[in-house]
C-alpha cells in the first residue's frame, strides 16, 4: 500500500510544471491580445482555456501515476525469498 507521503510528494513535485504548462499559453494569448489591440485573441483565449487546463491536468495525472508506479514497494509487501 502506498503511503500518503509518497503521493503528496509526487503531486507537489509535478504541480509546478503543470501550472507552468497551463499559464504559458494563456499569458501568450493575453500578451498578443494586448499588443494587437484586437478582441479576437480574447475570444481565442476563452475558447482554448478549457483545452489548455485539461492538458495541464492530464500532464499532472500522468506524471503522478508514473511516479507511483515506479515507487518501490514497502518492505512489508515485498515477497519473501528470491524471485
Amino acid at each position: 500500500m502506498l503511503s500518503k507521503d509518497v503521493i503528496t510528494h509526487s503531486v507537489n513535485t509535478h504541480l509546478k510544471t503543470s501550472v507552468l504548462l497551463a499559464m504559458t499559453p494563456i499569458s501568450f494569448f493575453l500578451i498578443i491580445a494586448l499588443w494587437s489591440g484586437e478582441t479576437q485573441m480574447l475570444w481565442v483565449l476563452a475558447l482554448s482555456s478549457p483545452i489548455i487546463a485539461l492538458g495541464a491536468c492530464a500532464h499532472l495525472l500522468r506524471r503522478v501515476l508514473t511516479d507511483i508506479h515506479a515507487s518501490p514497494a514497502p518492505e512489508s509487501e515485498r515477497p519473501a525469498g528470491p524471485l
